[in-house]
């Protein structure tokens, strides 16, 4: 295929990818609507309300982005007359349908795009945008998706800011070239901007760390390089036999000398500019001091008192993980396992029915099968498990009644989004299955 027609392919499918998108986002908004909660719902929805409405601290870890967005929302809303001026309520629950929506809509945009590279032009533009519509509203139309678009709660942002990331990722993972780094630096900030939203981002670490290592060998060389150089500087400096300031010396000069290293590298800049740019989206987890300086009236915790910051920042009080005690309760468990199996098969039948599943696994194997772009699909498939499986482990509830249940599922809304994706490519590979197993 000549370069000419090859562009003018990628263009086709964009096409069908914005038309898709933008199609889903209007049905679902306009769905989420008309079942919108009038006022304040269960859970911590009046607390998160009020923080947003006073521009104060909300409930651990903050949600700084979700606070400052969420006053800007109510100041447009009542500004443009689709709220009462003292009626926040309905203006976040409002702003939690539009981030649902518009999650819906990436996902639609996101499956002709990547489907397009994947199975290499035998999935039709046209079929690619169908499939991608059907992921997109059985995604938002779920029981999951859907309890949370209408209330005023964060999961619906978050999963907005992770299908930001997988978007600008898989723009990097197409032609992971130097004019292609800034969709890297990109995708870098909004992981930052998760984790700075919801702690929940930090499980993506170990992806997020993969990435710069899918576009080249020598960026794999180079990561593996720095990586190991900086656990050698890091263990240098905690675990010195030499007393304070040594240590302290030490990974001072460590530090510097690895900086110099990596600038004298191509890989090492990019791999540099990637860090700050996530640091410039960790950089929200700051708006709480400023919050506290300011006296707010509503603060969960008193941010520039040090253990109040830290304890906003690490949220203490609701999840205690400790990956190594779950994990040996699960191997050494039977019935701990048996129970985990349980409650992850309910909470995700509230989302998705059975045979999804099994047109979402038909997708998967048929992107391994057929498929062209392994560096997308090794991506996608880390976020499934780490999202998913990972998850579930290090942050299982011991319980397995319907409380607990209707409580943890909502953590699971970022895994279904994830799971829509492989569902629109089973149902593109099934309308396609003669091209895709025929010869060249």
């Amino acid at each position: 295929m000549s370069q000419a027609s090859d562009r003018d392919q990628r263009g086709r499918y964009r096409l069908a990818a914005w038309a898709a998108g933008w199609l889903s986002f209007t049905v679902v908004l306009f769905s989420y609507a008309q079942s919108l909660s009038p006022t304040i719902n269960f859970g911590f929805s009046g607390f998160m309300v009020a923080a947003a409405d006073n521009l104060g601290i909300a409930n651990p870890p903050g949600y700084p982005i979700w606070v400052i967005a969420g006053w800007l929302w109510i100041k447009a809303a009542a500004w443009m007359g689709m709220t009462e001026p003292h009626h926040p309520a309905l203006a976040m629950n409002f702003l939690s349908a539009f981030c649902g929506a518009a999650s819906a809509g990436m996902i639609a945009w996101l499956i002709p795009v990547t489907a397009g590279r994947i199975f290499r032009g035998k999935v039709s533009p046209g079929i690619a945008a169908v499939s991608a519509i059907t992921a997109a509203l059985l995604y938002a139309w779920g029981g999951i998706a859907w309890s949370q678009s209408v209330i005023a709660d964060v999961h619906t942002m978050n999963t907005a800011i992770l299908l930001f990331m997988l978007i600008t990722a898989a723009h990097w993972l197409e032609t992971p070239d130097a004019a292609r780094a800034r969709c890297l630096y990109c995708s870098a900030f909004f992981f930052g901007c998760l984790v700075a939203n919801s702690r929940f981002g930090f499980l993506f670490a170990p992806a997020m760390f993969l990435l710069p290592a899918l576009g080249s060998w020598r960026g794999a060389r180079d990561l593996a390089l720095f990586a190991l150089l900086a656990a050698g500087v890091a263990a240098t400096g905690l675990y010195s036999p030499f007393p304070p300031p040594f240590p302290w010396l030490i990974s001072g000069v460590g530090g510097l000398m690895l900086l110099y290293l990596a600038r004298q590298t191509t890989h090492g800049r990019t791999l540099l500019q990637t860090l700050g740019w996530f640091a410039l989206g960790l950089s929200w987890m700051l708006f709480p001091i400023l919050a506290s300086t300011l006296g707010t009236t509503v603060q969960w915790v008193v941010a520039t008192d040090p253990q109040g910051y830290l304890h906003l920042v690490t949220q203490g009080q609701y999840e205690r993980i400790s990956p190594i005690a779950n994990l040996y309760a699960v191997l050494h468990q039977p019935e701990r396992l048996q129970m985990l199996a349980q409650s992850f098969g309910k909470m995700l039948d509230w989302q998705y029915l059975w045979p999804f599943w099994c047109v979402a696994g038909f997708g998967w194997l048929m992107a391994a099968l057929r498929g062209r772009d392994w560096r997308w699909q090794v991506f996608l498939t880390l976020i499934l498990l780490l999202s998913g499986p990972v998850f579930l482990i290090l942050i299982h509830r011991p319980r397995n009644d319907l409380q607990t249940l209707a409580f943890s599922r909502v953590y699971y809304l970022p895994f279904s989004a994830v799971l829509a994706l492989l569902i629109g490519y089973g149902f593109a590979a099934l309308l396609s299955l003669r091209s895709l197993w025929s010869k060249p």
